[in-house]
């Protein structure tokens, strides 16, 4: 019979067996956590760069608009200016010009990260969340695998260990009935010991037999057991 020590192994496996199950899932749900959290914020960063792209777009068509409004008015000045920039203009003038081609300068450089943001960052940005996208599918395929592998043979480790523990029950139950057999069997040859004649006539009778055949089957049952739980 099984005693509450003898399955302390067992539920002491069980009990693992089930931890572990939790922790596999616990690790899948932390690798899903870290894929959404780190898809929006790549998402988020995408949405920044665009509207981004937008209004530096805008704020640099204003530029060139407000500039190209004001240098109008003195487009035959400038072009004086351009063609001979040695001349000697009026400090006002000067620094007037000198204003408004550092708005066309600005107006093109806004121009210019508005191309970058929106024909280089946010496609990379929309491939590195592809990318995570795949990369999360394909990881989870390969632990979701891995985790089915691992249970497998905890599974057969546990089946194992009670098969074990059956055999052994059997092998102490086996042992347990071929001792008291042997004692039996011992007990009645003492009666006997100290004459033949009795002997003989006991060793004819059928309780005799009946003992013989008794511990010869308990003797083959302990050595299967035996067989058993040590395989």
């Amino acid at each position: 019979m099984n005693t509450k020590k003898d399955k302390q192994p067992l539920v002491e496996c069980d009990a693992r067996i089930k931890e572990i199950r939790l922790q596999l899932n616990d690790q899948l749900k932390c690798l899903d956590q870290h894929t959404e959290s780190k898809t929006t914020l790549i998402n988020d960063m995408q949405e920044f760069f665009k509207r981004k792209s937008e209004i530096d777009a805008e704020y640099g068509r204003k530029l060139d608009v407000l500039s190209e409004k004001y240098l109008a008015k003195q487009r035959n000045l400038y072009a004086i200016k351009k063609e001979q920039p040695d001349l000697d203009l009026h400090s006002p003038v000067l620094c007037w010009f000198q204003m408004l081609e550092e708005c066309q300068r600005e107006s093109k450089d806004h121009q210019a990260l508005s191309n970058i943001y929106g024909n280089h960052v946010v496609p990379r940005l929309q491939m590195v969340v592809e990318d995570s996208i795949r990369l999360h599918k394909k990881t989870r395929e390969i632990a979701l695998c891995s985790h089915e592998d691992l249970l497998k043979d905890l599974r057969r480790l546990y089946q194992s260990m009670q098969l074990y523990q059956a055999h052994w029950a059997e092998f102490v139950q086996a042992e347990g009935k071929l001792k008291l057999a042997e004692k039996q069997f011992e007990k009645h040859n003492e009666k006997t010991i100290d004459s033949p004649k009795l002997d003989n006539k006991v060793r004819r009778s059928t309780s005799f037999r009946k003992l013989e055949k008794l511990k010869e089957k308990r003797h083959l049952k302990y050595s299967e057991s035996s067989l058993k739980s040590v395989k």
